[in-house]
């Protein structure tokens, strides 16, 4: 008897959950409500009242419908189901529904109920705790780990859709209680290569963890990481992996197991930069400019808020012209060259030599009044923490980091303030008037 009623149940288990797949509404119906919903949201930026009576008339139409994950991977491509807010009202409800089954597909619903949550791009502070507590909820899934090491492209959300979370939402949950034990979980290499987007996050100041926490967290994406590379490095030569795919996981590698990752990298001594070329032909490497205090300027010819900061750095130049102080933008060979003032890019692909030749004009087209350097490894240097330019480092006249991260765009006179406080403290001269940002 006990067998039978336990055949019945897996029957019934099973019957839900190949029925989360089973297609419950026409290819044709679908792309009409596709269509229905986009002309609302495109209504929506003119004429906001017809816009909602018409989103909920269509919402009421929908209300019984129980969509499954066959209609929702029969969507057009042009659904664009992120951006459109009045679809992924209408799934929404079935999304919750199926992530209540406790096999895979229900952890793929799961996951879908996190990814297109109706109001995932609000910026309000309640909206994003709500989308946190629903986040949490997919890594608390039963069926998570047979989920996060199967191929499902999509698995890889449990890691990378952390870093669009604002700061104050993830602490108002137990989500990264969740991101933890999912980091410790046997994932594919899909899912494990995602895993280095969330450190930023983690180890902001914002969030606040223990330092202690955040190295347990790095630990772990250090493995994730590792396991990405082996396997990277493991590939049947008929597969050959794509060099900047690896170089890209080897950067990321080495940033994770950096000073600047282990919080070790301010007060401490500055890792070494060697250069191919360098405006000023004496300088070679960073420490060539010791005895001074040192501006690292980490930035790109394509970078548009790189040149956009050119103003800043520029006044702080102007500034230091007369004092022991240096400002080096580095970059490196990016394979091509960006020239802003004929709006022209100019191919230079395993030409390092033809790029660096592009620079001394852009500098005079620029009004770079400053030392350009090109880098022997890449501009995202992971040793001083670059993910993403420009990145400002202050070096004191020891050669040691005292400032790193700073923000370009912030009004100059910050840098000045710090500039100013170390070269007082190595017994240097330093202007005695504040900056002009005039």
């Amino acid at each position: 008897m006990k067998i039978k009623t336990l055949l019945i149940l897996l029957l019934i288990s099973f019957t839900f959950s190949s029925n989360l797949w089973s297609q419950n509404i026409t290819k044709e119906s679908l792309y009409e409500l596709v269509k229905e919903s986009q002309e609302i949201e495109l209504l929506f930026k003119t004429e906001s009242k017809a816009a909602a009576e018409k989103q909920n008339n269509l919402l009421t139409k929908y209300k019984d419908v129980q969509f499954s994950l066959d209609d929702f991977a029969n969507l057009p491509k042009d659904a664009d189901i992120y951006k459109n807010r009045t679809l992924r009202v209408i799934f929404y409800p079935s999304f919750v529904r199926m992530s209540k089954d406790q096999s895979v597909n229900g952890a793929k619903a799961s996951c879908l109920k996190m990814l297109y949550y109706p109001d995932a791009l609000s910026t309000e502070l309640n909206d994003q705790v709500k989308w946190a507590k629903v986040y949490e909820e997919f890594t608390k899934h039963p069926a998570l780990a047979q989920f996060v090491k199967g191929r499902d492209y999509q698995a890889a959300e449990i890691f990378s859709r952390l870093q669009f979370l604002l700061p104050e939402a993830i602490k108002e949950t137990h989500l990264l209680d969740g991101i933890y034990s999912s980091l410790k979980l046997n994932t594919s290499y899909k899912v494990s290569s995602a895993a280095i987007t969330m450190f930023k996050v983690i180890a902001s100041e914002k969030i606040n963890l223990p330092q202690d926490s955040i190295q347990v967290f790095r630990e772990l994406i250090s493995q994730k990481t590792k396991d990405v590379i082996d396997s990277i490095e493991t590939l049947p030569l008929k597969y050959p992996a794509d060099k900047r795919t690896v170089d890209h996981f080897k950067n990321s590698y080495e940033y994770i197991n950096s000073d600047y990752s282990k919080g070790k990298l301010i007060n401490s001594k500055a890792p070494e930069i060697e250069f191919l070329w360098c405006s000023n032909p004496e300088i070679t490497k960073l420490s060539d400019t010791k005895g001074k205090v040192v501006i690292i300027d980490f930035w790109a010819t394509w970078c548009s808020p790189c040149v956009g900061s050119f103003p800043n750095v520029r006044m702080l130049q102007e500034r230091y012209k007369e004092y022991p102080v240096i400002i080096i933008g580095i970059t490196s060979p990016q394979g091509y060259h960006m020239d802003r003032k004929n709006r022209a890019r100019y191919d230079t692909k395993d030409n390092p030599e033809k790029e660096i030749s592009y620079m001394p004009s852009f500098m005079k087209d620029m009004e770079i009044t400053w030392e350009v350097a090109f880098s022997k490894t890449s501009v995202f240097n992971p040793l001083y923490g670059v993910r993403g330019i420009p990145h400002v480092a202050i070096i004191d006249t020891k050669g040691i980091v005292r400032y790193n991260e700073l923000r370009p765009y912030d009004d100059p006179a910050h840098e000045a303030e710090k500039i100013d406080a170390l070269l007082k403290e190595a017994g240097l001269p330093y202007p005695v008037d504040p900056i002009s940002t005039r």
